[in-house]
């Protein structure tokens, strides 16, 4: 009851519907957010700490994985949140840290498909002020599905995901096939003011299927990568389409801080058409201070446009 120490149930903390292997039993919603939890303490637990699988859900303001002050980790031996299989989930404004698997999942479920669901606002690695790591122990957002987005267009509504122990945000992948989703306005590998380094273990972003944007041309859209422990952002799989624009990879939104990923900023590998840039002057990503080159495009890269950047003081090539 002080919420200091771990008394956990042996499944899950929530679970909102069911999912079971033949995919019945889900609850369907006809509109507006008929199942909420909100500003709970979700910890401990022995599987994850919400599994959402009824559509038009909306978690706020819970504390996933560490005590009530979130200063200290008692993870869910699972995921933090998990979003299995329906639409119109809205994650916003929770602690979700010191997990035993990935913060945050949406994940597509045999054939219902996971889309259209909202990731903005929270802490995702962090301890409760955003200044130190709590991290949970796989990527911190992973997206199986289409059309979902991490972070708004609204300045202030982005997320910190930060000091987890795989990639900051995996989009496909191992997970399964991931579609025309937006990556905006986030700081990735930060503390909560975005200049002091907390990192993320592997990529800062890593996109492994089609039509994918990281960042965009509107002002407020780019996103914050730093101090990861591989690339900023690797592109990889045989889907084009893919594009990484306004972002700052390896410095702070300014440009001038030392922020950089350990390897490389940008690393393109076997993807077609892929845009980094573009042409429109608000397109242009900062490419600073990484370890590797600026911006690696490997022999299995083909068509792929490298405009408007500013790419400086990194260790390697500006362009490999």
């Amino acid at each position: 009851v002080t919420g200091m120490f771990q008394l956990g149930n042996f499944g899950d903390g929530v679970r909102l519907g069911t999912s079971t292997s033949d995919g019945g039993g889900r609850l369907w919603q006809s509109g507006g957010w008929e199942h909420q939890v909100l500003d709970n303490l979700i910890s401990g637990n022995g599987n994850a700490g919400v599994l959402v699988a009824c559509f038009d859900c909306l978690l706020e303001g819970n504390t996933i994985g560490t005590d009530l002050d979130g200063t200290a980790a008692i993870g869910n031996a699972a995921m933090g949140v998990y979003v299995s299989g329906v639409t119109g989930a809205v994650v916003q404004r929770n602690l979700v840290s010191a997990n035993g698997a990935a913060g945050i999942v949406i994940d597509t479920y045999y054939h219902s498909p996971a889309s259209n669901n909202e990731i903005l606002g929270n802490m995702i690695g962090t301890d409760s002020a955003g200044a130190a790591a709590l991290g949970n122990t796989g990527h911190g957002v992973v997206i199986a599905g289409d059309d979902n987005t991490v972070g708004p267009t609204v300045e202030g509504e982005g997320n910190l995901i930060s000091a987890n122990g795989g990639d900051g945000i995996a989009i496909g992948g191992s997970m399964g096939l991931a579609f025309r989703n937006q990556v905006v306005g986030n700081l990735i590998g930060t503390d909560g003011t975005g200049t002091l380094a907390l990192g993320n273990g592997g990529d800062g972003v890593s996109v492994c299927c089609g039509d994918n944007l990281v960042g965009g041309t509107d002002p407020d859209s780019g996103n914050v990568i730093a101090a990861s422990g591989d690339d900023g952002v690797h592109m990889s799989a045989m889907w084009g389409g893919n594009k990484v624009q306004g972002n700052a990879i390896g410095t702070d939104a300014s440009g001038t801080l030392d922020l950089g990923n350990t390897d490389h900023g940008v690393e393109v590998n076997g993807v077609p058409e892929a845009l980094i840039g573009g042409v429109e002057p608000t397109a242009g990503n900062a490419i600073a201070f990484n370890g590797g080159a600026g911006v690696v495009v490997d022999f299995s890269g083909l068509e792929v446009a490298i405009q408007s950047n500013a790419i400086y003081s990194n260790t390697g090539l500006g362009i490999d």
